[in-house]
């Protein structure tokens, strides 16, 4: 009798153990997608090996600014302009996952409500799983908030391996890899669209590369929670606007005419993270950083 009953203790701790594990193995997703209010991004288009090349003629910031209630829910506003449009997604997250539930586009003079709202990353997803859903979305137009047309989708996406991944804005570990599709459709059968990404998010940043028909784009720079990624001279120059539009101004016009200039820029990419977090550690570092720079500029300035 004692003996079976010790059997069944060590059978009941293995199971215990056995699901315990299981629940640790899958990976919960709003680590890896940050909505705190200031958050910023800065994507540019990269070749596949992003550190061996420039930045190409575009680029995309994605800033965390704002609230919006969209069908009783209060989500976060996630901009991407205004240089590009005045563009915005609406956010929240639940205990089902990270969901989209309004895409605001201004350049092409609609919005669109998904009700219900698109679960982009379920709760919790583990290394081989793929999440299936569906959604639906109303698109009303801008100028006058009249519907459009109304749309039916279905999406998935799945967690296929966890990498290290190298970007202009530095290495990140242990960054989870997924391949996104989605599919939608107006509810007349008048249009159709499908997309199909495979994406990289870093755990406590969020998106760090990503790779679809239109090309590829990386992660340049960031702030998010507070913590700086990449660029030395947005964290040194505490996000002076003007200074750092000249330096961009110079980066693009000149520096990136010749192949001595684009080697710079290769390098001030390649080591910007590292220093980043030097001056993160160190203020007397971090103004003689911006001291250098100060200098940069008012070179760039006698030469213009």
């Amino acid at each position: 009798m004692r003996l079976r009953k010790c059997l069944l203790v060590v059978v009941l701790i293995f199971m215990v153990v056995t699901f315990m594990r299981g629940n640790v193995s899958a990976y919960d997703m709003a680590e890896y997608f940050p909505l705190n209010q200031g958050d910023t991004w800065i994507y540019a288009g990269t070749t596949n090996h992003p550190l061996e090349t420039i930045y190409l003629p575009y680029s995309e910031k994605r800033v965390i600014n704002g609230t919006e209630v969209v069908n009783g829910v209060e989500t976060t506003k996630k901009w991407l302009g205004p240089e590009i449009g005045n563009n915005y997604w609406c956010w929240a997250i639940d205990s089902e996952g990270v969901k989209k539930h309004k895409w605001y586009h201004e350049g092409f003079g609609y919005y669109i409500v998904y009700d219900p709202p698109e679960i982009y990353f379920p709760a919790r997803l583990d290394v081989g799983e793929t999440y299936q859903g569906s959604f639906a979305a109303t698109v009303y137009s801008i100028d006058d908030d009249s519907i459009l047309y109304t749309v039916t989708g279905n999406n998935s996406i799945t967690l296929e391996s966890v990498e290290d991944v190298t970007v202009i804005a530095g290495r990140f570990k242990d960054c989870l890899k997924f391949i996104f599709f989605e599919k939608w459709q107006t509810t007349d059968g008048s249009m159709a669209r499908e997309t199909e990404q495979t994406i990289w998010y870093a755990r406590n940043v969020g998106l760090i590369s990503g790779t679809s028909v239109g090309g590829t784009a990386g992660l340049i720079c960031a702030k998010v929670n507070g913590v700086h990624y990449g660029c030395l001279a947005t964290s040194a120059l505490k996000g002076d606007t003007n200074a750092l539009n000249t330096l961009r101004k110079f980066r693009d016009e000149v520096l990136s005419k010749t192949p001595e200039g684009q080697e710079i820029i290769r390098l001030y990419y390649q080591w910007s993270s590292v220093i980043v977090k030097a001056m993160e550690e160190d203020e007397e570092f971090k103004e003689e950083m911006k001291g250098l720079i100060d200098g940069v500029l008012g070179l760039i300035e006698e030469t213009q």
